[in-house]
This record gives structure tokens, C-alpha cells and sequence, in this order.
């Protein structure tokens, strides 16, 4: 009985498989394709969850489906209802009127899950957008403020509340599998303005500062004021009665404005779009700013990640945290190329400071903003606090999964690792100040990167490190550096040695001065 089973499952094997193979259908690898490029949200491997399962969990509340339900973060649940509850009043908007903005995206939001997604949220649409817009509200409610309708008292929605849990529910909003795409909040701000206070202002005046900035640029160096100007005029009703308010960054949408346009004239038969066209679609990006920007500050990012905020919208919040990170100037993909360096290990801060090299902290660049010049080691500031595991865990794992996230963030960690091999490496890189440390104890922080984060991490090649860690490993070869830092060390580390090595110096050639003289005293 067992053979014939066996046969008849390799037979039906056989056939399935020949099916597959006989199907070549265009439209479904299509579709295929366009299924795996949506998903940005996903489930972390259990293989890589065995290394830290805590790390990925979320400790206070559930953001999306993953972790929807799981007994530990049913207590927050009361709280989202009250904040749908509280947003949704003082809208004085009808409940439906949200439930069908997302209604409308629903599709949309159930594939950035992807394949990840249990099959229960695919057949009960309801209860998923039910799930989405409750998440959504909450999420607004937490990162908005000040808390106008909640009581004083009130454990979540006031002052101390937020105080009291802000840093968990960040550390939660970070987590790979427990997103919640940035489309939700936008959705449910497409109903709530113009009345929600996220709003940069009235409608006229937006469009005020638009044509303002539009006219003092000139639009476009090859179009025709004067044409520009009565289009203008179309948009801003009074163009004369402006009030100038620079106080809104609107520079980045002014240029796309005239990419815009640009684009549109092209064609020389064409002629501008719509200028209401235009101003709708000037007005969709500053809501995406808007969104952008108001993640960010909850995250503490909002001076860091100002340039990926003037984008378009973020995939969720890890994505934009991601990129407030590694964004610069669009090279976030400069790794992929191939090294024109051979690879170094990089020595360690102890090693680097006894080879007289010095290390500067940058204030401001990416995270692998790291270069090494004429001695000098310039690195951006790192802080190590508790939940500094997870974050990059998390952060190194949506690199793992999602195309198009590069390799940044896990390639930090492994120069890290290189150059953290003992407490005293923390203690040399805390001193100079590229380290601040709030474990503590430098073991604990040596710990964490030369070994939680850095197992089982891969990377390609990653010719900007390469180079660095090259020229560091150079620089460290040659005996000369080290002699000259072990004088500078030994006899330059204060004045008084300073004084005191001059003054022998100035003894010796005294001496052999006045030994000459007596020679040549004698001799004549």
C-alpha cells in the first residue's frame, strides 16, 4: 500500500508539475511580479527570529495584521477605539465617510502585505479596514498632540501619558512586522482637512505662497513672464493682495512645478495643463510632506530626514526612518558598485588612536557618512540605548527583505563590529565623542555590536567602507605614525612636559655649544 501511495503521490507531483511548466503565461508572471514588487511590508524569517525572537515583537501595541490579536497587546486595543472615537468627533464627520477612504485603497493596502498576509484578512475586506482605520486614528492621535479633548488624568491620550509610553510605542512603530502604511494616514487626513490641525494652513493661502514663489523665480527661464503671469492668475484669484509668509519651505514644490511644466511643453503643440490640475497636484505633495515630516518628529527625526521628507510619500514608518538614516543626495545605492578597493579589515579603535590617528564626530551626513583623511577618522555620532538592539536589528532585516532598501544600515554594523572588539574601544570612541553611551557599561555596548548584531549579517562588497577601512589599514602599517603618536603621546601630553623636554633641549645644545668653544679655545 505504501508504494502504490508513494506512486500515486509522485504521479500527482508529476503532473502539477508538468502543468507548470507547460503554462507560460505572460499576463500571470505579470502579475506575479507586480504582487512582489507592492509588498514593502513583511514577516521576518524564523531562522533570523531564533538569533533574537524579542527583538521583533511588539511590547505595547499592534500596528497592521501581524501582530493583530496577540494577547499581550489586547489591552491598547480599548485605547485605539477611543482615539478612533475622539478623532472621528471632532471632525463632525460621518463614521462611513472614513470607512470609504479606505475602502478605496483597500486592495492596495492588503498587497503591501503581500503573501505574508493571513488569508483571513483577504476574505473578511470588512474587518481589515476596520483594523486599518482603527490603527490609523490611533497612530494620529499619538504623533498630533496636545491632547485638547482628553481628560488630564488620561493614561495614554495626555501629557504624562505620552510621556510615560512614547518611547515604546516608537520602539513598537519600528518594528519590521508591525507597520502600517503611510497611505492609511493620508487617507484618513483626506477626510479630516481642512480641519485637522496637521494642516499647513487655509487652502488660499497655500495657493498665496505658491503663485508668490512661482513669480519670484520666474517659473521657467525659457517661458514668457507675462504667459506665466495670466496663468498664474487663474490660480491665485487676487494676485496683487498676497501677504508674504516665508515661514513654509515650499522651495522643493516650486521646482516641481516647473518639472512639471517642463515636462507638459515637451511637445510644442501642447499647452500648459490645467492650472487647477496643477495646483491639486501641488497641493497632494505638500500633503505627503505633511505626513512625512509629522512621522518623522514623533520619531526625532525631523532635522535628519528633512530631504526624505520632501519626497514623495514613505512606504511606513520604518521605510522612513530607514531613510532618514541613509538618504543622501539619492546615493543610497552607492554600495552596489564594484569595490576598486581590497578589502581591509578595519582595526580597532584602539589600535587606530595608537597609530596616531584621530577621530572627529560628523554632526550631520548618514549614517555611513565615514571618511578618512590626512589622519583624521570622521565619523556621524552614534547613541547606544536600550532599545538600540532591535532598532537596528529590525532596520538590517527590512534590508534583508525589501528590494530597493540597499545595505547602508547593515554595513554600519559590520564596521562597527570591526572597530568595537573591547570595552576599551567603546571607552576610546565614547571619549572622542563619535559614541555616546547610555548603557553605562562599555562591555554591555562592545557586546552588542561586536556580537548580538553583527551574527550572521552578509554583505556584498561596499566600495566606500572598503576604502576607508583600506586607507586606515595603510595608514596603521607604517612605523612612522605610530613612532611619532608615541612621542606626541610620551613628551607632548602636557605643558609642563613640553616645557620641561624644551628646557633639556635647550640644555643639550648649550652644552654641546660650550663643549665646541672649549675645543676650539684649546686648539688655538
Amino acid at each position: 500500500m505504501s508504494v502504490m501511495g508513494e506512486e500515486k503521490h509522485n504521479s500527482s507531483w508529476v503532473v502539477d508539475m508538468e502543468k507548470m511548466l507547460a503554462d507560460d503565461d505572460p499576463q500571470w508572471r505579470r502579475m506575479q511580479a507586480e504582487r512582489w514588487e507592492a509588498q514593502s511590508i513583511y514577516r521576518v524569517p524564523e531562522w533570523l527570529k531564533r538569533m533574537n525572537a524579542k527583538a521583533y515583537q511588539p511590547r505595547l501595541v499592534s500596528l497592521g495584521p501581524f501582530h493583530h490579536g496577540d494577547s499581550n497587546l489586547l489591552p491598547m486595543e480599548e485605547h485605539k477605539r477611543r482615539a478612533l472615537v475622539h478623532l472621528i468627533k471632532r471632525s463632525k464627520k460621518p463614521l462611513q465617510d472614513f470607512i470609504s477612504a479606505i475602502d478605496d485603497v483597500a486592495e492596495e493596502l492588503q498587497a503591501a502585505y503581500g503573501v505574508d498576509l493571513h488569508g483571513k484578512w483577504r476574505t473578511n475586506r470588512e474587518t481589515f479596514i476596520d483594523m486599518m482605520l482603527m490603527d490609523g486614528c490611533f497612530l494620529l492621535e499619538m504623533m498630533s498632540g496636545p491632547f485638547q479633548d482628553y481628560k488630564p488624568h488620561d493614561p495614554v491620550f495626555s501629557m504624562h501619558g505620552r510621556k510615560q509610553i512614547h518611547a515604546i510605542i516608537l520602539s513598537d512603530m519600528l518594528l519590521t512586522e508591525n507597520q502600517l502604511p503611510l497611505l492609511v494616514l493620508k487617507k484618513i487626513l483626506g477626510v479630516l482637512r481642512p480641519n485637522y490641525p496637521v494642516n499647513r494652513g487655509p487652502r488660499q493661502h497655500f495657493r498665496n505662497l505658491i503663485v508668490l514663489e512661482c513669480l519670484r523665480q520666474g517659473l521657467h527661464e525659457g517661458h514668457d513672464i507675462v504667459e506665466v503671469f495670466q496663468w498664474l492668475q487663474e490660480v491665485a484669484m487676487d494676485i496683487f493682495s498676497i501677504e508674504v509668509e516665508m515661514d513654509v519651505d515650499i522651495n522643493l514644490m516650486v521646482q516641481q512645478c516647473k518639472d512639471f511644466l517642463t515636462e507638459a511643453n515637451t511637445d510644442n503643440n501642447r499647452k500648459y495643463p490645467p492650472p487647477m490640475e496643477v495646483f491639486d497636484w501641488l497641493l497632494q505633495t505638500a500633503a505627503d510632506i505633511d505626513i512625512n515630516l509629522m512621522v518623522l518628529s514623533f520619531q526625532g527625526r525631523a532635522h535628519e530626514g528633512h530631504d526624505i521628507a520632501n519626497m514623495s510619500l514613505r512606504l511606513h514608518p520604518l521605510e522612513l526612518y530607514h531613510g532618514s538614516l541613509t538618504y543622501s543626495n539619492g546615493a543610497s545605492g552607492v554600495y552596489n558598485k564594484s569595490p576598486e578597493h581590497k578589502y581591509e579589515m578595519m582595526p580597532s579603535a584602539f589600535e587606530i588612536h595608537e597609530a596616531g590617528i584621530k577621530f572627529k564626530k560628523r554632526e550631520r551626513g548618514n549614517l555611513v557618512d565615514i571618511d578618512f583623511k590626512r589622519g583624521v577618522l570622521s565619523m556621524p555620532v552614534t547613541k547606544v540605548v536600550d532599545s538600540t538592539e532591535s532598532l537596528y536589528l529590525n532596520l538590517m532585516a527590512f534590508e534583508r527583505l525589501h528590494v530597493g532598501a540597499g545595505d547602508l544600515v547593515t554595513a554600519y554594523v559590520i564596521f562597527m563590529d570591526n572597530i568595537i572588539v573591547s570595552a576599551k574601544d567603546v571607552e576610546m570612541l565614547s571619549s572622542n565623542g563619535v559614541l555616546k553611551n547610555m548603557l553605562g557599561c562599555n562591555e554591555e555596548a562592545a557586546k552588542l555590536f561586536n556580537g548580538t548584531l553583527s551574527r550572521g549579517q552578509v554583505l556584498g562588497p561596499c566600495p566606500g567602507l572598503h576604502k576607508v577601512q583600506y586607507d586606515v589599514k595603510a595608514y596603521c602599517r607604517k612605523p612612522w605614525h605610530k613612532w611619532r603618536a608615541t612621542l606626541i603621546r610620551t613628551y607632548f601630553r602636557n605643558p609642563w612636559t613640553c616645557i620641561s623636554l624644551a628646557a633639556a633641549a635647550i640644555l643639550l645644545i648649550a652644552t654641546l655649544l660650550q663643549t665646541i668653544y672649549t675645543m676650539k679655545q684649546n686648539m688655538s
